[in-house]
């Protein structure tokens, strides 16, 4: 770190001393004992860019129109406040509006194309297998939602140990601290502290710290914490920030 508190990349990807692209935090210096990896699914497992996050977000508009005959002018409102009261649109529409998740999940999914929004990414695919902790998704979708775009990616031959779903956490989406308790559970992850979770969302990740988890966050956002482990665009950037994660069965018995 300067003496401005920029995080300086160790990645080696850039020439200048600062590097845009990936942010280490020096105040993290071994990940060797990581031993689980949980990973959200959209837009970190695949770039904002994709255009999915524009379509989910036009159609959860478009379900509380016609749905729930919410008038348009309060729409934006509204879902930021159920966002912040709640985590989730869904979670807030459920306490307010008791609102069916697979009725809305079906028109908030229903119409995407994942196939031509999503691209194979074998390179990503090569760089999760070789990692030899154990991998989750944690996702606040639906399994449907994920297994969909694991499937496109290329990511859905056996990587991950499974999907940790918003029906799986019963409805208590990240951030809240239930969330953690329910993935920690299912991974069969006992220390918070063995854990590395990878997500675009500050929010999510600042929940995670407080259940003392080590934190990654997935953003080209300029603003940054000291409090995440590392900051990256994307996650196939994990190679080159993160490589001690790599050294993980250095020195440990064979069983």
């Amino acid at each position: 770190m300067d003496g401005a508190g920029v995080l300086v990349c160790e990645a080696g990807c850039c020439e200048t001393e600062v590097c845009d692209k990936v942010e280490r935090n020096p105040l993290f210096t071994d990940l060797s004992t990581v031993r689980t990896l949980f990973f959200d699914c959209d837009d970190t497992l695949y770039p904002r860019s994709s255009g999915v996050d524009v379509i989910v977000r036009n159609n959860i508009a478009l379900y509380m129109e016609r749905e729930l005959k919410i008038p348009k002018d309060e729409i934006p409102k509204l879902r930021q406040d159920l966002y912040v009261q709640y985590g989730t649109t869904l979670r807030g529409l459920q306490e307010e509006h008791d609102v069916d998740p697979n009725h809305y999940w079906e028109f908030v999914h229903g119409t995407l194309d994942y196939r031509n929004l999503l691209q194979p990414n074998p390179g990503l695919a090569k760089i999760l297998k070789s990692l030899p902790q154990k991998k989750w998704v944690f996702t606040n979708a639906n399994v449907e939602h994920a297994e969909a775009c694991l499937k496109q990616l290329g990511l859905d031959n056996g990587i991950f140990e499974g999907i940790i779903d918003v029906r799986a956490m019963d409805f208590a989406n990240k951030p809240s601290p239930a969330s953690f308790i329910s993935a920690m559970r299912i991974s069969g992850e006992a220390d918070a502290s063995k854990i590395l979770f990878f997500d675009d969302s500050s929010k999510n990740l600042e929940g995670a710290r407080k259940h003392g988890i080590h934190t990654v966050r997935i953003s080209d956002d300029k603003s940054r914490t000291i409090l995440d482990v590392a900051q990256m665009q994307e996650i196939d950037e994990i190679s080159h920030s993160l490589a001690d994660l790599w050294k993980y069965n250095e020195g440990l018995p064979s069983v």
